[in-house]
């Protein structure tokens, strides 16, 4: 009952009180997400273009941005590279969070067909890249750089246009990750075959 008066009393503190605890959640979330590698992984992403541009052979690092997912769903972590750790989600997140559009992807861009379609376009344009590029390390490296930095300026185009991270939905290092770890979870896991949800859960 006295609490009941307090209120009654301080209506503002009972709407304080009332949006604290809708919010709660919310804020409890966001702090978990800033205590993650996510919140400051943009960094190396900055450090891996001011080197590529001073000078290109360091474009073989981002053989360790490619190659990471693929090091974690080996690891049997699936694909926490691309909730926790990603450099390129980081900087995406980070830099258009104020001037992005914030319009929902269209539901194109999530299908399969399209994913499919943009991995093996991606692998292609990459392997084509590389294959012409060799046996230099030097000419590699810019190559790598430049297929880096051109798929960093598709993610922020479609981050401007739609939500910040629409990048991180096609990306396809991330969804290439996706279907290894699923064929590895089957491998091990016979029993969720024919069950997609199961194994979508099993992958988050």
């Amino acid at each position: 009952m006295q609490t009941h008066k307090y209120y009654k009393e301080n209506p503002k503190k009972l709407e304080l009180h009332a949006n604290s605890k809708q919010y709660a959640g919310t804020i409890k979330n966001f702090k978990a997400k800033s205590k993650t590698p996510m919140s400051w992984t943009w960094v190396l992403m900055i450090i891996f273009l001011t080197l590529g541009i001073l000078d290109t052979r360091f474009g073989l690092l981002g053989i360790a941005c490619m190659t990471a997912p693929l090091y974690h769903v080996f690891k049997g972590e699936g694909k926490v590279h691309c909730r926790k750790y990603c450099p390129r989600g980081s900087l995406l997140a980070r830099l258009l969070e104020n001037i992005s559009l914030n319009k929902q992807l269209p539901h194109f861009f999530t299908t399969k067909k399209f994913k499919n379609t943009l991995l093996v376009l991606m692998l292609s344009v990459f392997s084509i890249a590389m294959t012409h590029a060799a046996p230099s390390l030097e000419h590699m490296a810019y190559a790598m750089f430049r297929f880096m930095t051109m798929s960093l300026i598709i993610g922020i185009i479609m981050g401007v246009i739609f939500k910040p991270r629409s990048w991180c939905v096609v990306c396809p290092m991330g969804y290439g990750a996706g279907l290894i770890d699923t064929q590895l979870k089957l491998k091990q896991t016979p029993h969720l075959k024919g069950d997609p949800l199961a194994i979508k859960r099993e992958n988050f």
